[in-house]
């Protein structure tokens, strides 16, 4: 009951609700008494110990708190049905759902995109007709065994897109089952083809990487990152033992600091370096060896990893320690020299070919993941700046809605870059990498103090800021021109 209601009533009666009430409370909090009968509680029956009237104001009251409570519901409802609206509608995962006929009932932009074909002439199309032809059978399989009593499998086969081109992919599918409709499938499809692409590159790394010599790939602080078995027989150390170390478990002591000097020296000069160095096995042994260092590089010319090779020219040196004639010996050394270097040289275009086609594929994919960045921004994101545009009289929002505009399109085609603006950003706050969009875009500091209502003064300090992380403090180079040099 309102409170309004109650104060109408005559005070003589109120007080004598107020009574009852409490009487009422107190006989439920009373303790149970085994040896009297007593009736079991039920809403019914309290509303008996209840005059009449009072039985009307509860029920009112209750009746109210029933309808918040299904108008809440309701509206929690709704926004549920959103999220998952928009889940499905801007997902970049390919979603579609399927009839138990197997007819297309709906999909999202993704799919469509990925049948390559309009959404609208989609809808109501058996979906078997982009399955090549020898996967029909097995997806009519999973259909009715998702249908007859399974809730979710999973199959691979090959899509025929509009156009015939053929996609090898992944469907995720479970059934949605309700008690007021018939039972559909929401399937979800990977593309695949991609992903076996990059399983055969590796299987021809890691052929290439099998040899007879020793091989180490270091990182840029020598940190020792992958082994082949040849480097466990010839030192004795297994993988898990090498890896995550140095070189310097091998070290012996007697090269002097300058021997080690002059080969970085060299290897970073030249990116390459070969001589004969001693080195110790896990057993404490020592063994003489020829030793390779190759320096590899991605298209900037930065170098990513080392790769070095050896071999055991124990044998060598102890036919020079057998007093053979010198010439014989010199013949016979720069005869196997000749043989190690080809076969050296030889097994290191191997690996550096194996090497470059993973720098050149993980290229190729930052490609295509911008290409399809941008794309998405254009066909899912501009339109809708766009209308906000032009139904914005604002020009603060106008503004803020333009620098939103650019800097989408900025990220998107950096993404992916090593020397891109993004890398720079990363120095700055998120303040400061707002200011600094702002900048490049060429708006001046009380441009910048409106859209971001604050003053002059705050974003001539964030300016300064900027300068003095990016190293131009005291340096006379216009900041915008400096960010607009990045890529």
């Amino acid at each position: 009951m309102p409170d309004l209601d109650r104060r109408r009533l005559p005070s003589g009666q109120l007080s004598a609700q107020n009574e009852r009430r409490k009487a009422l409370h107190d006989r439920r909090r009373a303790p149970r008494n085994n040896t009297l009968p007593m009736r079991a509680y039920t809403p019914e029956s309290e509303l008996t110990l209840m005059p009449p009237s009072e039985q009307v104001l509860i029920d009112r009251f209750d009746l109210e708190q029933l309808q918040q409570a299904l108008i809440q519901s309701q509206l929690e409802l709704n926004c549920s049905q959103n999220r998952y609206w928009n889940l499905y509608e801007f997902s970049p995962i390919s979603y579609i759902t399927l009839t138990a006929q197997g007819l297309i009932a709906n999909l999202n932009p993704s799919c469509a995109k990925l049948l390559g074909a309009q959404r609208e002439q989609l809808y109501d199309t058996p979906f078997a007709r982009f399955i090549r032809e020898r996967d029909v059978d097995r997806w009519n399989r999973l259909v009715l065994n998702l249908l007859q009593g399974d809730i979710r499998q999973g199959i691979e086969l090959n899509l025929m897109r509009v156009g015939f081109e053929t996609l090898e992919v992944r469907l995720d599918c479970q059934r949605l089952a309700t008690t007021d409709a018939p039972a559909s499938l929401l399937v979800a499809i990977s593309e695949i083809s991609k992903a076996k692409l990059v399983d055969e590159q590796l299987c021809l790394a890691a052929s290439a990487f099998d040899i007879e010599e020793g091989i180490m790939v270091m990182n840029t602080q020598m940190i020792i990152l992958q082994v082949n078995k040849a480097f466990t027989r010839l030192t004795g150390f297994s993988s898990e033992e090498a890896i995550g170390r140095t070189p310097h478990l091998f070290h012996t002591g007697l090269q002097n600091p300058d021997f080690y000097q002059n080969m970085w020296i060299t290897l970073e000069q030249t990116g390459y370096w070969q001589g004969e160095i001693w080195n110790q096995r896990k057993d404490t042994k020592i063994f003489p060896e020829w030793l390779t260092i190759s320096a590899i590089k991605n298209a900037q010319g930065e170098i990513l990893y080392y790769v070095a090779s050896f071999m055991d020219i124990s044998f060598r040196k102890q036919s020079e320690n057998n007093g053979l004639d010198t010439r014989q010996q010199l013949e016979q050394q720069l005869q196997q020299k000749n043989a190690e270097l080809h076969q050296i040289e030889a097994e290191l275009n191997n690996i550096s070919t194996a090497l470059k086609v993973l720098i050149q594929h993980q290229e190729t994919e930052y490609s295509d993941v911008r290409e399809v960045l941008e794309q998405g921004i254009k066909q899912e994101i501009v339109p809708f700046l766009s209308q906000l545009k032009k139904g914005n009289q604002d020009l603060k929002q106008l503004k803020l809605l333009q620098i939103l505009e650019a800097n989408l399109e900025n990220l998107s085609a950096t993404y992916g870059r090593h020397h891109s603006i993004a890398r720079i950003f990363q120095e700055l706050t998120p303040k400061e990498i707002q200011i600094a969009s702002m900048i490049r875009q060429g708006l001046s500091t009380k441009h910048i103090a409106a859209t971001l209502s604050t003053s002059a003064e705050t974003i001539n300090v964030h300016r300064k800021n900027i300068r003095k992380k990016l190293g131009l403090d005291n340096k006379a180079i216009n900041l915008r021109n400096h960010l607009n040099s990045f890529e």
